[in-house]
C-alpha cells in the first residue's frame, strides 16, 4: 500500500501540550527529509557487500542456517514477528525520494535487537527499468547489499514486487502476450536469477496488494501473476527449487471470496513450499477515526475476529501458513494521534493475540513514522511493547489510558481492567509506588481514591496533566495512566478563508475526540469531502493544534457549499461538547461559538 511519510503530531506532542506530565507517545520522530540519491550503490564497495555469503557462514543456530531444514509452516512460525522496510526500496523515485534515508546495517541490526525475527523489503522496479524491461544493475545491485544486511543481523528475508502493483501491472489484461504480463515474467526471471543461490531464510513475494483496472479479469490476471512467478523460480535452479513464496490474494483482502479464488490457486499448484498473504489494517471507519468510531469495540473488535477466523479456516486449517505482510492502523499515515492511544493500544494487543494464538505471522507495516530512521528509536515504544509481549504471552490493559476530572472536583474514580490472564501489581509514579491505601481493586475494578486524588488537585482552575501513573501486572508491558484535571473547552469567534481555517480553542486540559459538521442552511447531505457521514475524519478533514485551536483542512472545503451555514459539535474525551456555527460566503468564513440561550 502507499503510504506517504509525513511529520505528525504524535501523542508525545500532544500530552505535552496538555500539560507536560509524561506523555502518550514517548518520544518523537525527527522530520524525514528527501536526500540525494544519486549514489544508490554508496556502500557497494570493494568488498563487493552484494555477493552471497555461503551458509556456512551463518551460525548453526541462527535462523539463517537453520531456515534450511524448516517446511513451510515452521519457517513461517520462525518469522514471527515481522517489520516491514516500507517507503524505501519501494518508494518510486529512489530509495530516499520519500523522505528516508538510506537503510544502514545498524538500522536493520537494531530491527532484530528490537524482538523482530523476519523483515520485508518492498521493491519497487518500474523505474529502475529500461525499454527492455533490464533492471538495473546498479539498483539490484543495492538490493542484494540490503538482503545481506538483514541475513547478517540472522533475519529471515522476504522480498517482493511492490508499488509495480498500481504503477502498471494494473492495467494487465488476460492473454500471455500482454505486455505487462511479460514485464512482469522479465522481472521475475532477473529476479530468480539474481536471487537464487541465497540462503532459504530469503522468501519472494509474487506481487504486493495486486490491483486492477478490469475487475471482472482480476482473478485470471491474479492466477496468471501467480502462477507465472511459481513457474519460473521453480525453474531458475539453486536454492529456488525450494524456496518458500508467498502469494496474495486480490488486493490482499481477507474477503471470503478472495481467500477462497487464493486457496483454490495454491491446491492446484500443489506446492509444499508455497505461503498466503493478506493485509489488515482494522475496520476502516475505526482505524481512520471516522464516522464516530473512536474506540476499539463492538464491529472493530469482531471485525478482528472475522479476519483471524476467516484466514485460519481458509489456509492454517489446511495446512497452508499465512503471513499477515502488513498491518496496523490507516491512520498513522497522517499522525500518531488520529486515534486516541490507549484506543490504539488495546487495537495492538488483541490484534497480536488473535494473530499469534491462531497461528498467522504478523509483519508490522512501518514506512517510517513508527522507527526513527536517523537515530534508531521507536516514536511509541508502547507499541513495540505490545508486539513484542504478543509471541510469548498477552498485556493487561484497560478501558481508557486517562482519567478526566473536571474543575478539580475531588471523587473516587474507577476504571475497569482487562487483565488477559495475568495479574494486577500495583502502581508506581515517577516518585516511587503508590501507597497501598491510595487505590483497591476488586475483581477487575480498579479504584483511585479520592483522598489520593486531592493531592494532585493544588488549583481546581489549574487544567493539564496531574499524574502519570504507571499500572503494573504479573506479565507484559506497564499501562500508563494520565490524569488530567479539565473543564469544558472555550472557542472564540474567527474571520478568514476558507481553507486550512483555523477555529482558535482553549482545550482547557482535555483532547479532542471527533468532529461532527451539518448544514443549517446551502447545502445537502453533510459538508465536507467524505458528506456519507456527519462525523469527518480526524487527521484529514480537520486537524488539532493544542496550543491553537481546530484547523478545518481543504479536503473540508473543497466539497461545501460555497453560500452556505455549518453547524459543528466538537467532542471531547471529558465528556464535554463544544457547539460552533460557521458561515461561508465569497470565499469568506466567519465562525463563532453557539452560546446556550
Amino acid at each position: 500500500m502507499l503510504k506517504k511519510i509525513i511529520v505528525a503530531l504524535t501523542a508525545a506532542a500532544l500530552c505535552a501540550a496538555l500539560a507536560g506530565c509524561g506523555n502518550n507517545g514517548e518520544g518523537g520522530s525527527a522530520p524525514l527529509e528527501s536526500v540525494d540519491d544519486s549514489d544508490i550503490a554508496h556502500t557497494v564497495e570493494a568488498e563487493a557487500p552484494d555477493v552471497i555469503k555461503p551458509l556456512e557462514s551463518y551460525a548453526e543456530d541462527s535462523l539463517v542456517y537453520r531456515a534450511e531444514s524448516m517446511n513451510a509452516v515452521e519457517f513461517t512460525k520462525a518469522m514471527q514477528p515481522g517489520w516491514n522496510l516500507g517507503n524505501t526500496l519501494d518508494a518510486t523515485g529512489g530509495e530516499t525520494s520519500w523522505g528516508n534515508p538510506k537503510t544502514t546495517p545498524e538500522l536493520i541490526q537494531k530491527i532484530k535487537e528490537e524482538g523482530f525475527n523476519s523483515i520485508r523489503i518492498p521493491i519497487t522496479w518500474g523505474h529502475m527499468m529500461n525499454d527492455e524491461n533490464i533492471i538495473d544493475a546498479t539498483y539490484l545491485a543495492r538490493t542484494k547489499e540490503v538482503i545481506n544486511y538483514a541475513l547478517n543481523a540472522d533475519l529471515l528475508v522476504f522480498v517482493n514486487i511492490h508499488h509495480d502493483s498500481w504503477e502498471w501491472l494494473n492495467k494487465i489484461t488476460p492473454g500471455e502476450n500482454d505486455a505487462n504480463y511479460l514485464k512482469f515474467r522479465s522481472i521475475w526471471e532477473q529476479l530468480a536469477e539474481a536471487y537464487k543461490d541465497y540462503p532459504r531464510a530469503v522468501i519472494f513475494e509474487s506481487i504486493n496488494e495486486p490491483s486492477f483496472d478490469n475487475e471482472s479479469t482480476y482473478a485470471e490476471c491474479l492466477d496468471m501473476m501467480n502462477k507465472a512467478c511459481v513457474e519460473i523460480v521453480r525453474a531458475s535452479g539453486g536454492n529456488n527449487a525450494e524456496r518458500l513464496i508467498v502469494l496474495p490474494t486480490k488486493s490482499t483482502s481477507s474477503e471470503q471470496k478472495y481467500l477462497d479464488h487464493l486457496y483454490g490457486t495454491i491446491t492446484e499448484l500443489n506446492d509444499p513450499n508455497l505461503i498466503a498473504t493478506v493485509h489488515y489494517y482494522g475496520y476502516w471507519p475505526f482505524s481512520v477515526n471516522i464516522a464516530g468510531e473512536t474506540e476499539f469495540k463492538g464491529t472493530s473488535v469482531t471485525d478482528v475476529d472475522g479476519i483471524v477466523s476467516r484466514v485460519k479456516t481458509t489456509f492454517v486449517d489446511n495446512g497452508i501458513p499465512v503471513i499477515i505482510g502488513e498491518w496496523g492502523l490507516l491512520g498513522f499515515d497522517t499522525a500518531l494521534d488520529t486515534v486516541e492511544h490507549g484506543e490504539i493500544l488495546k487495537f495492538f494487543e488483541y490484534f497480536c493475540n488473535a494473530a499469534n494464538e491462531n497461528g498467522l505471522t504478523t509483519m508490522w507495516w512501518d514506512n517510517g513514522q513508527h522507527m526513527n530512521r536517523y537515530n534508531y528509536e521507536w516514536a511509541d515504544p508502547s507499541l513495540m511493547a505490545i508486539i513484542r509481549q504478543s509471541t510469548q504471552g498477552r498485556s493487561s490493559v484497560a478501558e481508557r489510558d486517562f482519567i478526566n476530572l473536571f474543575e478539580g472536583v475531588v471523587e473516587d474514580k474507577q476504571l475497569k481492567l482487562s487483565l488477559n490472564g495475568n495479574t494486577f501489581e500495583g502502581i508506581r509514579t515517577e516518585r516511587g509506588e503508590l501507597a497501598a491505601e491510595s487505590f483497591e481493586l476488586t475483581e477487575d475494578i480498579l479504584t483511585l481514591k479520592s483522598d489520593y486524588i486531592s493531592t494532585l488537585v493544588t488549583d481546581p482552575a489549574q487544567y493539564g496533566c496531574l499524574e502519570t501513573l504507571y499500572l503494573e501486572f504479573s506479565d507484559g508491558p506497564d499501562w500508563k495512566l494520565y490524569i488530567y484535571n479539565t473543564s469544558t473547552p472555550e472557542f472564540t469567534e474567527v474571520e478568514g478563508r476558507k481553507g486550512n481555517l483555523i477555529i482558535p480553542g482553549d482545550f482547557k486540559g482535555t483532547q479532542l475526540k471527533t468532529v461532527e459538521a451539518k448544514y443549517i442552511s446551502g447545502g445537502s447531505n453533510t459538508p465536507g469531502s467524505q458528506n456519507w457521514t456527519s462525523f469527518k475524519q480526524f487527521g484529514d478533514q480537520f486537524t488539532v493544534d493544542y496550543q491553537g485551536g481546530v484547523r478545518l483542512t481543504n479536503k473540508f472545503f473543497d466539497e461545501c457549499s460555497s453560500e452556505c451555514e455549518i453547524q459543528f459539535i466538537f467532542y471531547f474525551w471529558n465528556d464535554t461538547t463544544v457547539e460552533y456555527r460557521l458561515t461561508l460566503s465569497d470565499g469568506k468564513a466567519v465562525g463563532a461559538p453557539v452560546t446556550a440561550e
